[in-house]
């Protein structure tokens, strides 16, 4: 899912099911990574992008947790 804000930051979020913290390996961070640039290429826009995970639970605090900016919750969405 693709957000554009008003601010000109741009949210690419990846939305995820999981019955824990999602954990993110290395694989799918680089797939992401690859994702996230080929946007940028693809659109050629200057606004800032924000890697956004939507997932149930939150996510995994580890290695690759990095490659998401911000993460939303199923609490959050409720709020």
């Amino acid at each position: 899912m693709v957000l554009e804000r008003a601010d000109g930051i741009i949210n690419l979020c990846e939305i995820k099911y999981s019955e824990a913290e999602y954990s993110l390996d290395n694989a799918e961070s680089i797939k992401l990574r690859n994702r996230t640039e080929t946007f940028r290429q693809e659109t050629a826009t200057k606004a800032a992008l924000r890697p956004t995970l939507v997932t149930t639970y939150g996510l995994h605090k580890g290695v690759h947790s990095s490659t998401f900016v911000e993460t939303i919750t199923l609490d959050d969405l409720f709020k």
